[in-house]
This record gives structure tokens, C-alpha cells and sequence, in this order.
């Protein structure tokens, strides 16, 4: 393979868009050898105009060609675009023995670049990828057969989830409107296919009832979180400010052979053990509200001596020949031993430690100690799930669910399809059928309002599955404990399996109302 400009895309993306909006003009080459398989290579030059820009393009490619007759390597014009990210509404003609036409996006790694910068063409390219990955998990997992729905879930979150999220540090930065609607589109066929529910299931519900959080939101949280840990550049994600100095950089391998380290000969787990001669080392650490102290102690014969430091410090300290206790932590050099003490109780040198360790919390040297990588996307997480809740409490749709399930969770139900059908009311029952012309009266056959409720509670023909009747005042209360109650929701999946299998004896034919 050959290259003679592959730029980040991430910080391309930033550059580029921060460059329009100044007045920048920006155009794209991309460029494919006929050499083997599939190489592409990508130019970016940007210009205050479009004279400039024009000159600066044909310089760049003439140095190009240069490069590639002095390696006997042919490029295809034919398969060679350009594109122009500007406000001009005609940009200049770049010449290469032709012009090279010009297009409107870019495919580069997997992401779709358009000359508007607005990732339509990528979201409209991933939902038809997604379309059809989706026809083919339904040729092998139905409604009610095929996979069960743990897997199905399984293949969301692992391929179809995975797939929408590739380079999402270059488009999901931030998401505008129309683009978390459009993701939440390609979120609803899976849930629909994952949960077997009506097409008409509002997508909020679905989502709390199988613990995913929306795509939209998964997809800024995946981008806060390869910009911060993996571009180094601070981001912020539900008004809160991710500082790269304020995490580690990712961890350096280990600097000696793992069978040089003798664990048994540096730590010893004896709950009994006594001070040797020489110098004897106690350390530990404590916790006090939002502060953490950490202290060691020395003692040598009768002589103690304090000090409350960082712990790090302590393995650089360490004379030749000396013995170090800690209730918490093993340190010591190679060919020093380190006991683990397990109580603090009946040692002098431990119980030093901890009371300096306590002292530390308030009187101790303040040391900033960045937070490990991982911990980023525990916040994100976090995060995510308060602007999820925040987005279900104020939702407009999928109420009978919210006052069943009122708190979002990344952990699904234990609901079946049936039971979704029960709780979000849209399924075999004659007051959802109605609203789609599929029966012309939404009454049961015994003269009530056909409702879930009323097949559960108090139709005639469905004695053998009723549940008590709650009082009005009561009625959501009984929602949130039928729907967790493994008996009745047993009793609920026989009714609506009932209620499928006899619709002709339950629904009135069309025009009678009785």
C-alpha cells in the first residue's frame, strides 16, 4: 500500500467544519490505485479562496504525479473524485490528463463524508445496511419462534449496535434532531423484532422494557468517550466537562517477566506474624467523606517514626534489609518480604498507620491523582442513564408503561410477549383493533369496553384467568404488582393465549354491538 496523505478523520471532520464557518474553502481528492486491491488515498486542502485553492490543488497533484512516475505506480483518474466543502455554489475544476468529477460524499474507513458535513448520506447508507441485517434476523428469529429473546438481544447489542456505532467520534459529535430521530428508526425494527411486539409498540417502552438505551444517546456516549480516551481532547456530554488531564493514559506493560515475580516470597498471609530485627514497616489507608489519607509507619526496635505520605513514595524509600506490614496493600522491593496484616487489633505499628492515615484525610499533603481510563466510562454510563430517565419522565408516549416501569434500566424484564402486549395495549383486543378499522366496535362480546383490564379482571368468558379487581383509585398500584408478580403474569400469558385462539367467541362480529 501506498499513501501520500491519509489525515485523522476525527480531527479532519473538526478542522474543516471550523473552516467553513470561517469563510474557508476546503476540497477533498481522493484518489484509487489500479496496483492491487482497494487503496485509496485522500488529500485535504483548504484555502481562504477559491483561486488560491485551485493553484494549491494542482501543485499538490502535480507533486503527487511526480512521486508516482518515480515508482512506476498508475493512478485511476477514472475512479478519482473530488469534493467541495464550501458555501461557493460552483468551486474550481481540478485536472489530472482530465478533470476529475466531482461528487457530493466520500467514503473514507467506513464513514461517509458529504460536502455539507451533516452525515446524512452516512446515517441513510447505515440504515439501509441495517435494513437488511435486520431481513436477515428475522429469516431465523420470528415473532413467537426461531432464536429465543435473550439471544435476539444478545445480536442487537453485539453486531447491529456495533456496526451503527463505527466512527461515531466523527459523526455523533453532537447529534442534531433529525439525526437521533433517524437512529431511533433503526432502533425500533430491532427492538420490535427482540421484544415480538405490535408495530405500533411505541419505541420509548420498548426500550425501557428491554433495558437499551437509546441509540441516539449511545452513540454521543461512545463518541465523549474515543475523543477523551483515545483523541485526548475534552469533551462535554450532559453538561458536564470531560478534561483529558484529568484521566490516565493508557497503561504501559510490565517491565520484568512474570515468573521473576515470587509471590510467596513477598507476601505472607499468615494472620500471626511478629516484627523481625531491623527496620519494620506498617502502612495503610483511610477513607473519611470525599477525602482518602494514606500514611506509613517505621519503627526499629523502640524508635517509631511517622510520616504520612503518598504510598507510591514509599517503594522508592526502602532501605536494603527491611520488613513492610500493610493492612491493605503489598509493597516492597524484590528481595524484601511484605506481610499482609489482616487486623489492625494487637499491633502497635498497624494501629499507628491507621491513625495517621486518618490524620492524613485532614492534614495531609492534597496530591491529584488522575482517575483510570475506565472509570470515564463508568460517568458516561452514568450519565446516559440520567438523560435517558429525564427523556422517559417527559415523554408523551408509552404511559401505561411508565406507570409500570417509572425508572430506566440497562437490565431487560423478564416479560414475555405477551405480557408486553397486556401492559402497552397494543395486541389482540378489540379497543386497540378499533382504532385500526379491523373491527368496527370496540366493545367484548358481553357489552363491556373490550380493554386488556377487562379480559383480566371481569369478562365472563375468561373467568379461569382473573385476577382480583382494583378499585379506580388503586388501579396503578395493582399494574406494578401484577406485572411483578411471576403468578400473575403466568396467568396473564394462558389469557392472552386464550384471547388469540378465540377471537370469534370474544369479538362481535363486525356491525353488531351486542
Amino acid at each position: 500500500m501506498w499513501a501520500w496523505c491519509t489525515p485523522n478523520l476525527m480531527s479532519w471532520a473538526k478542522r474543516t467544519s471550523a473552516g467553513v464557518g470561517k469563510g474557508m474553502t476546503t476540497q477533498v481528492l481522493s484518489s484509487s490505485s489500479d496496483r492491487g486491491s482497494k487503496v485509496r488515498d485522500v488529500f485535504v486542502i483548504s484555502e481562504p479562496t477559491g483561486a488560491k485553492l485551485k493553484a494549491t490543488a494542482q501543485a499538490t497533484l502535480t507533486k503527487f504525479q511526480h512521486w508516482t512516475d518515480k515508482h512506476q505506480l498508475k493512478v485511476s483518474t477514472e475512479k478519482s473524485t473530488t469534493i467541495l466543502i464550501s458555501r461557493l455554489v460552483s468551486g474550481p475544476r481540478v485536472k489530472w490528463d482530465q478533470i476529475i468529477k466531482r461528487s457530493t460524499s466520500l467514503k473514507y474507513l467506513g464513514v461517509i463524508i458529504d460536502n455539507k458535513l451533516n452525515w446524512a448520506d452516512h446515517l441513510i447508507n447505515l440504515k439501509t445496511k441495517l435494513t437488511h441485517l435486520h431481513q436477515k434476523i428475522t429469516r431465523i428469529a420470528g415473532t413467537n419462534w426461531g432464536l429465543n429473546k435473550d439471544l435476539r438481544r444478545r445480536l442487537y447489542k453485539t453486531v447491529a449496535e456495533r456496526m451503527i456505532l463505527h466512527g461515531a467520534a466523527a459523526w455523533a459529535y453532537p447529534l442534531s434532531t433529525r439525526q437521533s430521530r433517524l437512529l431511533n428508526s433503526i432502533q425500533r425494527k430491532f427492538l420490535l423484532n427482540v421484544t415480538g411486539a405490535y408495530s405500533t409498540t411505541p419505541t420509548a417502552a420498548l426500550q425501557v422494557i428491554e433495558g437499551i438505551i437509546p441509540l441516539h444517546t449511545k452513540a454521543e456516549q461512545e463518541a465523549v468517550y474515543v475523543r477523551r480516551a483515545r483523541l485526548r481532547k475534552t469533551s462535554n456530554y450532559n453538561n458536564i466537562n470531560f478534561n483529558p488531564n484529568n484521566y490516565e493514559d493508557g497503561t504501559t506493560s510490565t517491565k520484568f517477566h512474570p515468573a521473576i515475580f515470587q509471590l510467596e516470597d513477598r507476601i505472607s498471609l499468615k494472620k500471626q506474624f511478629l516484627p523481625v530485627p531491623g527496620l519494620n514497616i506498617y502502612t495503610d489507608g483511610s477513607k473519611i467523606e470525599d477525602k482518602t489519607g494514606s500514611a506509613f509507619c517505621v519503627m526499629e526496635d523502640i524508635t517509631k517514626y511517622e510520616w504520612m505520605a503518598q504510598l507510591s513514595s514509599l517503594q522508592h524509600s526502602l532501605p536494603s534489609r527491611a520488613s513492610c506490614y500493610t493492612g491493605g496493600l503489598s509493597l516492597g522491593k524484590q528481595d524484601q518480604p511484605t506481610d499482609k496484616g489482616v487486623a489492625h487489633v494487637g499491633y502497635s505499628g498497624n494501629e499507628a498507620a491507621d491513625l495517621l492515615a486518618k490524620k492524613a484525610t485532614q492534614e495531609g499533603i492534597p496530591t491529584f491523582i488522575p482517575a483510570p481510563r475506565n472509570h470515564i466510562k463508568s460517568l458516561l454510563q452514568k450519565e446516559s442513564i440520567i438523560r435517558w430517565q429525564k427523556e422517559w419522565d417527559n415523554g408523551e408516549t408509552g404511559r401505561n408503561v411508565h406507570n409500570v416501569l417509572p425508572k430506566g434500566k440497562t437490565t431487560p424484564t423478564p416479560w414475555q410477549r405477551p405480557e408486553i402486549m397486556f401492559v402497552t395495549g397494543p395486541g389482540p383486543f378489540p379497543t386497540y383493533l378499533k382504532r385500526f378499522n379491523i373491527r368496527s366496535s370496540d366493545s367484548c362480546v358481553c357489552g363491556n369496553l373490550g380493554n386488556p383490564l377487562h379480559y383480566a379482571t371481569s369478562c365472563l368468558f375468561t373467568t379461569s384467568y382473573h385476577l382480583r379487581k382494583p378499585s379506580a383509585d388503586l388501579e396503578p398500584l395493582w399494574w406494578k404488582r401484577v406485572m411483578t408478580n411471576n403468578n400473575s403474569r403466568a396467568k396473564i400469558r394462558k389469557l392472552i393465549y386464550f384471547i388469540a385462539e378465540n377471537e370469534i367467541l370474544l369479538f362481535p362480529k363486525d356491525g353488531d354491538n351486542n
